[in-house]
């Protein structure tokens, strides 16, 4: 198989995982309600069934949601071949009852192989003392191994609030005599995140620039859909190694610039 960057990766050996290969002690976030969204790309053409997915206790005790947690199992999470290869693929969504609170990671297993996910944090975050920012995110065409056909869309939980906003001004005129003329100004406010991250999820939104369909969720549940190519990630601050702190800066679309122009 190979690992692909996206809400949440997997890895065909635990030894891969974030927190056992670099010590990290972020998680990937999800709501109780429901699990993060994945692809997994397979090196071979054979389509085969997942038999069976288990969560995975950070005392190794494993809690089978094979039945009872998906809707429909198991084409929820479909093996499929494509032009781009074979893929298991997830695409999120309320799942049938609520994951138990505490920190896992998802172990699927199909006839031929078993792929283990990067640890994972299940919130409550219906409880006002939990606060979390959430990005989905999509694009029309698919981006190096990430299909996006068959309705996949990314969907990442930050654990951040809605940060200080910054503004940028855009001046058009000319200059007269040493004294310059304006005929038209824009103003430009800027929303932003900031908040840490391990390397698998930093390696996810590294690409959302790139994406034609983002919206973002903050704390209150205000929304926000920034224009094509207006969204932006810092490069990052290693922190501590494996842990990345980055700062998103984005527009709200037709909310943002707001021009005058002399007449």
């Amino acid at each position: 198989m190979k690992t692909i960057y996206a809400s949440l990766p997997f890895y065909n050996s635990e030894s891969k995982q974030d927190k056992v290969r670099t010590s990290s002690v972020i998680p990937v976030h999800c709501p109780k309600e429901e699990l993060p969204p994945f692809l997994i790309k397979l090196t071979t053409d054979t389509v085969a069934t997942i038999t069976s997915i288990k969560l995975v206790s950070c005392t190794g005790v494993e809690t089978d949601i094979t039945s009872g947690y998906f809707s429909s199992f198991p084409s929820a999470i479909a093996s499929t071949a494509t032009a781009m290869g074979t893929y298991i693929q997830y695409n999120g969504g309320a799942l049938a009852q609520n994951l138990p609170l505490g920190s896992y990671y998802l172990k699927l297993t199909k006839s031929d192989a078993t792929y283990y996910s990067d640890w994972i944090s299940v919130h409550n975050m219906s409880s006002p003392m939990e606060k979390f920012c959430t990005i989905v995110f999509s694009n029309t065409d698919n981006i190096g191994d990430l299909r996006y056909e068959g309705s996949f869309a990314q969907k990442v939980w930050l654990d951040a609030v809605l940060n200080n906003p910054t503004h940028e001004i855009v001046t058009t005129g000319e200059e007269r005599d040493g004294i310059f003329i304006a005929e038209k100004m824009v103003s430009k406010y800027i929303h932003s995140i900031i908040t840490y991250v391990p390397k698998g999820i930093y390696r996810c939104l590294v690409r959302l620039s790139q994406h034609d369909s983002i919206t973002i969720t903050d704390e209150i549940g205000d929304t926000y859909t920034p224009d094509v190519g207006n969204i932006t990630i810092d490069p990052p601050e290693w922190v501590e190694f494996g842990i990345a702190r980055i700062v998103i800066r984005f527009n709200d679309n037709e909310n943002t610039a707001f021009g005058w122009v002399t007449y």
